[in-house]
């Protein structure tokens, strides 16, 4: 078996973090907190439920279909082990 450097199968970001405070109701653009990996989605997320606004999401990393969401922290192996492929249109 071949072994190969995970840069080889695509480009790995860290995201910047969203602050509870950002999310708004109603209108906005959707977007994922890293609470939500673990409390809200499975393995698949389609319909993003949080929202933030324009302004704020500037500060945000901007994901597309087919991105896979994996943390780089936990509490708890299954949390470091939690994967989500976002599946869902862009905004």
């Amino acid at each position: 078996m071949s072994q190969s450097s995970l840069g080889n199968f695509g480009k790995f970001l860290r995201g910047k973090g969203i602050p509870k405070g950002h999310i708004i109701n109603g209108d906005g653009l959707p977007c994922i907190r890293y609470a939500e990996i673990y409390t809200s989605y499975d393995e698949v997320a389609n319909n993003l439920i949080s929202r933030i606004s324009v302004e704020n999401s500037q500060e945000a990393l901007e994901i597309g279909y087919g991105d896979i969401i994996f943390p780089t922290s936990g509490e708890t192996v299954e949390e470091i082990g939690k994967a989500l492929a976002y599946l869902g249109s862009a905004p």
